[in-house]
């Protein structure tokens, strides 16, 4: 092969390599647009997440508003109530029934 064969041949598969490296150029690109999409799509997400948590604890807060009553109160006092139930030390109340003694 004469050298400008040579010179033929290697131009021809720079030429031929061309729309490879194009296309590789472009997916290349596309790849980038997908992640920068996702990237978004995934923003959107905790932005949405974010306002649903925020949403509930707007609604859990306006329910215990709503209720006006600390109900734990009421039950600390039922608890006081019950202290007068336990068994202490005050004397109790002894019947002696003497119609039945046997004395000899």
């Amino acid at each position: 092969m004469t050298l400008s064969k040579k010179r033929l041949l290697a131009a021809a598969a720079a030429v031929a390599m061309l729309p490879a490296w194009a296309w590789s150029q472009n997916i290349a690109e596309q790849a980038n647009e997908v992640t920068q999409q996702a990237q978004e799509v995934q923003q959107q997400a905790d932005t949405l997440a974010n306002q649903m948590d925020n949403d509930q604890e707007r609604q859990h807060t306006a329910r215990e508003e709503r209720r006006g009553f600390d109900w734990g109160w009421l039950g600390l006092l039922g608890l006081l109530g019950l202290l007068g139930l336990r068994k202490g030390k005050a004397e109790r109340d002894i019947h002696v029934d003497n119609r039945h003694t046997t004395r000899t």
